[in-house]
């Protein structure tokens, strides 16, 4: 069977990586982070792939998980597209749910990295923020958000202000608002 799907890639998902950044922003110190894993220029046939099984019978997400066998051979393409390109002197607002947010974790992880002085210091003005709102069903549905949470909470604690993660728990009752035109012209 031949599937085409596309996917974002997102370095940061490997659990090493992931793990490490919300550790360190959470402990509020970055000597522990795992540099080797993320900055490491070994070359390797190592490949992380972070797919949510939505146990669809017609869909793509759940075959993995029954099919381990299907994991051992991929035609990766790319990249596609543009990608993202913020402005580095302003305000920068995105609207994201479910795994729609795993496009954003590669600049919520650069601004991780960047408060807690790990490797290269990114290149922004003083007006430069990422407002991420990512929805939600529920906690145990996310993706990402313990990252999203611990920056936001790291860049209180610290006066930083060049990120804030507003999320949204439908079934659980936060900011359960609906993102319809009226919110979003109310939030920017």
């Amino acid at each position: 069977m031949e599937v085409h799907r596309h996917y974002t890639i997102c370095n940061t998902m490997q659990p090493e990586v992931y793990n490490s950044l919300v550790e360190c922003l959470k402990a509020g110190d970055a000597s522990n982070f795992a540099k080797e894993k993320l900055l490491s220029e070994t070359k390797s046939n190592f490949v992380n792939f972070t797919i949510k099984n939505y146990n669809q019978p017609k869909g793509v997400s759940f075959r993995p998980y029954d099919d381990p066998a299907m994991l051992s051979e991929f035609e990766l393409q790319g990249p596609v597209g543009r990608g993202l390109d913020p402005n580095m002197n302003a305000t920068n607002i995105a609207f994201a749910a479910g795994t729609g947010t795993i496009t954003f974790m590669d600049v919520v992880a650069a601004l991780a990295r960047h408060n807690l002085g790990i490797g290269e210091p990114l290149k922004m003005g003083a007006d430069f923020k990422f407002v991420l709102y990512a929805s939600f069903q529920q906690r145990a549905d996310s993706l990402g958000m313990e990252l999203c949470e611990a920056l936001d909470q790291y860049c209180k604690d610290k006066g930083i202000r060049n990120f804030e993660f507003v999320p949204r728990l439908s079934k659980e009752g936060v900011n359960a608002e609906r993102w319809n035109e009226k919110f979003i012209e109310k939030t920017i």
